[in-house]
């Protein structure tokens, strides 16, 4: 694997759920639980399977993506990032690829681009239909993930959305990272 993409457990569960459409999309392999110790306890089944709160899986085109379905315990972070810095390492990955989703309702003052002319000049001709959904890119130290690993190169996206359904906040934000990391997308 060359590249990992990691959600955090963020507003409405976007980032979970974008890992969860990349995954679907593309041929994916369960390589192995990671350890949860750092996270709050969580199990569910799904079509007969168990899943645990930390997973890694691989797929086809050397991208390795974390699905993490329960959040870091309070004062565990600095751990938590040093087992996926870990992990990182051992699999040999390059670069990391944080998902996050912030409360649209807040701005809390860090380097953001809305939909138009910032992130069409960043990101080609991608850009987020709505202009009210904000993407960033690039480290930020207000995610704690971002901050605890400074030694592997990283790009950080978020989404600021509500509270509630976010279909099109998950399907943007799945078809934006897909399609800069070489993935499907079927939006």
């Amino acid at each position: 694997m060359k590249t990992l993409i990691i959600p955090t457990v963020g507003v409405s569960n976007v980032p979970q759920l974008v890992v969860q459409k990349l995954l679907e999309w593309n041929s994916s392999t369960y390589l192995k639980k990671l350890d949860p110790s750092y996270l709050y306890p969580y199990v569910a089944t799904n079509a007969m399977v168990t899943h645990s709160p930390l997973e890694l899986y691989t797929l086809a085109n050397e991208i390795g993506i974390i699905q993490l379905h329960s959040p870091v315990l309070p004062g565990y972070e600095y751990q938590f990032a040093q087992q996926i810095r870990t992990v990182a390492l051992a699999e040999g990955i390059d670069r990391i690829v944080v998902i996050d989703s912030k409360d649209r309702g807040e701005k809390i003052g860090w380097e953001w681009f809305s939909s138009g002319a910032s992130l069409e000049h960043l990101m080609g001709t991608l850009s987020l239909s709505d202009e009210d959904h904000i993407v960033q890119i690039g480290r930020n130290a207000t995610c704690p993930l971002v901050e605890l690993i400074e030694d592997i190169p990283l790009d950080y996206y978020s989404v600021r959305v509500y509270e509630g359904p976010n279909a099109p906040a998950v399907g943007e934000m799945a078809n934006l990272i897909g399609k800069r990391e070489g993935l499907v997308v079927k939006l």
